[in-house]
């Protein structure tokens, strides 16, 4: 029998291949290999980015979907006073959805996600957690912004295939700050829970618990776990992956 955690990374694997299937291919990037910043403190393209890296870095700040009050440059703004950045926070990746065919290339959305630490909070989203006595647990990841091109499901994809990292790499589960009631919606609808009126979190149980919301998102879910999995040679009842495995 499939266990919740072993269908919660089959949602992630699903998510892979129905955006491979349409084109698209997520980069999972540190962003200190795309991003420095200018001598006026202003982010810009890593000067020593080569490759897909520099093109990825130059779209991603291009990018003009994220909205008129959260951007990439606000959120990786730099201190000057204390010259310190979420670019320098343990963890700081972003999470890409590109668009790749024959003749163009376009990013459709991206996340930029860090490990959790007090520190990486504004200190309004802190105080307000304090308030209400909630403690994040260690191997907590923070996403700290989400933009994706309406009508792509791009933000459905990378939270998709996040779920993969809260079952391995962070049990704490995802936390984040949505900053309008679209952002809200979006995080409700895979199965965030306010902590405030401004921090969301999945936490690992939830996230479990929810594989059959989540497999709603992914036209034929059953049909294509069905095909992709097979039982062991010794113990049919453990399934393995039998599909090509996204990293």
């Amino acid at each position: 029998m499939t266990t919740h955690s072993e269908r919660l990374r089959n949602v992630s694997k699903m998510a892979h291949e129905e955006f491979a299937a349409r084109g698209v291919r997520m980069f999972d990037v540190p962003a200190r290999q795309m991003f420095e910043y200018d001598a006026r403190g202003e982010l810009q393209v890593l000067t020593t980015a080569t490759h897909n890296r520099r093109t990825l870095a130059q779209m991603a700040l291009d990018f003009p979907h994220c909205g008129t009050v959260v951007a990439l440059r606000r959120s990786l703004k730099l201190n000057a006073a204390t010259h310190t950045s979420l670019l320098y926070s343990p963890g700081c990746r972003l999470l890409m959805a590109v668009h790749i065919d024959r003749t163009s290339v376009e990013l459709i959305g991206f996340c930029l996600v860090v490990n959790y630490r007090d520190d990486v909070l504004e200190p309004r989203h802190l105080r307000r957690l304090t308030h209400a006595n909630v403690t994040i647990a260690p191997k907590t990841l923070y996403l700290e912004l989400v933009c994706a091109k309406p009508h792509t499901g791009a933000a459905t994809y990378l939270i998709l295939r996040m779920l993969s990292r809260v079952d391995k790499q962070f049990p704490g589960g995802i936390l984040t700050n949505p900053t309008n009631q679209r952002a809200r919606d979006l995080f409700t609808r895979h199965q965030f829970v306010p902590l405030t009126p401004d921090s969301y979190r999945l936490t690992r149980a939830a996230a479990a618990h929810a594989v059959d919301a989540y497999a709603a998102l992914l036209p034929g879910f059953d049909t294509r776990v069905e095909m992709c999995t097979r039982g062991g040679i010794r113990d049919a009842r453990r399934t393995y992956w039998d599909c090509s495995s996204p990293r």
